[in-house]
C-alpha cells in the first residue's frame, strides 16, 4: 500500500523490491495455470482469447 498510495509506484517497482517476476506488457490471464480465476470483466478486462486460455 505504501508503494502505491504514498510513493505512487508501479507494479514493476514492487516486483524489483520483493524479487518477484514481472512480465512487461503481459496480462495475468495468459501467464500461468490456476485452479481459480476471478476476472471482473465489467470493463472489457478479459478478451476472447484470454477467456479461452482460462477455460
Amino acid at each position: 500500500m505504501d508503494l502505491k498510495n504514498n510513493r505512487r509506484g508501479r507494479l514493476s517497482e514492487y516486483a524489483r523490491e520483493f524479487g518477484v517476476p514481472y512480465f512487461e506488457g503481459k496480462r495475468p490471464w495468459t501467464l500461468a495455470q490456476a485452479d481459480v480465476a476471478l476476472p471482473w470483466a465489467t470493463q472489457n478486462e478479459l478478451n476472447l482469447e484470454e477467456g479461452k486460455t482460462l477455460v
